[in-house]
């Protein structure tokens, strides 16, 4: 069915080849203050025994490389974040097992661009605070 539904689209059909996409075609997209976070679940293999996100920070002046933790210990901030908040419950604990590897690095930008995987789908990151009290959305303005 979905390829039915792919083959309906204009655009689908007059596309006569994939065009791979790296980081510097992204990059060069990029305006100043404007950030592309990609959130990465690599699953646990022979070589990594359990699974570890990370996130891919791109800016218009570089890219790097951060180890967000263990997939098990974010997983389970993640869906006590969900909890709480759905309980509207005062919840600050996520932030430091989420986005506190992620924040020193993007200071300053005001326009993030966040690709998620794994749970990080489920998280509503306007909703995280820091430590401070202060929302991340408020921090990207």
């Amino acid at each position: 069915m979905e390829r039915q539904l792919a083959l309906q689209s204009e655009d689908f059909k007059n596309q006569k080849e994939q065009v791979p996409v790296g980081p510097d075609q992204i990059k060069g997209c990029l305006l100043n203050g404007e950030a592309c976070v990609d959130v990465v679940l690599v699953p646990s293999s022979e070589t990594a025994k359990k699974p570890v996100y990370y996130a891919f920070v791109l800016t218009p002046a570089a890219l790097k490389l951060v180890v967000l933790g263990d997939g098990a210990t974010v997983d389970a901030a993640i869906l006590a974040f969900r909890e709480k908040a759905t309980a509207k419950q005062l919840e600050q604990d996520a932030w430091k097992t989420v986005w506190k590897n992620l924040d020193p690095l993007l200071l300053g930008f005001t326009r993030l661009y966040v690709c998620p995987d794994g749970l990080y789908h489920l998280l509503s990151l306007p909703a995280l605070k820091d430590p401070a009290g202060k929302y991340l959305v408020d921090k990207h303005v």
